[in-house]
């Protein structure tokens, strides 16, 4: 079974995963998580979490740089590709991503 087939299933008994930093959690009605889907998770957890965040920045419209992973409004990736401003060396967008970083 896929990472994709695994969500799908979990999602039709209720079971909602999450992303928290680098841990992927989960909320599932009283005793519909058993061991068997436990063990499933684990041994999918880097494909899930993947999947998880993909979901999460579609829900907000938003994409992840494939140069450095920075998240950006989907909108600056329309026509220009996966490319956030920051790689492409947007001085404003740089200069605004620079000072959040200090603080």
């Amino acid at each position: 079974m896929t990472a994709a087939e695994l969500l799908v299933r979990l999602w039709a008994r209720g079971i909602e995963l999450f992303a928290d930093g680098e841990a992927l959690r989960y909320r599932a009605p009283a005793r519909v998580m058993t061991e068997r889907m436990k063990a499933a998770i684990t041994v999918a957890k880097a494909e899930l979490l993947e999947l998880v965040l993909a979901q999460t920045l579609a829900e907000y419209g938003l994409r992840q740089c494939s140069q450095c992973g920075h998240i950006q409004c989907g909108h600056h990736f329309e026509t220009l590709g996966d490319i956030c401003d920051v790689c492409r060396g947007v001085p404003e967008q740089a200069e605004l991503f620079d000072a959040q970083e200090d603080s």
